[in-house]
């Protein structure tokens, strides 16, 4: 699904159309439908990953620590009060790579130094281990 959507705006981000309004309506209506569509197959998503049992889903991206299992929360897709123990999606409805589910094992807080705009205590990262591989 949301493939689908994605392939549909990169064939006509290739065109020659440079606005909506220099293209044929039909057209048009094709790419105001798309971010439609990708906000359903996001919400999709995120239903899927709910009736799972995850409690949050942030992007497989920059915030990610592959190496150290952690991952910082600030662009979450959705966080219903992720905790230790909890299940965390890592990725996105249009990622290639598909989701990785992984358990929350615990939590690193924040101090003056690495997060000078966060309130001491506060989470800064979250550590995970792949439920998967034990």
């Amino acid at each position: 699904m949301v493939a689908d959507s994605h392939e549909r705006l990169r064939a006509m981000s290739d065109s020659n159309y440079t606005t909506t309004a220099s293209c044929p309506p039909e057209v048009a209506a094709q790419l105001a439908e798309i971010p439609r569509a990708m906000a359903g197959e996001k919400a999709a998503w995120i239903t899927e990953l709910r009736s799972r049992g995850v409690k949050a889903a942030h992007p497989d991206d920059g915030w990610v620590d592959r190496e150290a299992n952690t991952v910082a929360l600030v662009y979450a897709t959705f966080n219903d009060g992720l905790q230790v123990g909890d299940l965390l999606a890592l990725g996105s409805p249009s990622d290639s790579r598909g989701t990785r589910i992984v358990r929350v094992t615990g939590t690193i807080e924040a101090g003056p130094i690495v997060a000078p705009m966060m309130r001491p205590g506060e989470v800064y990262r979250y550590m995970f281990e792949d439920p998967q591989v034990r």
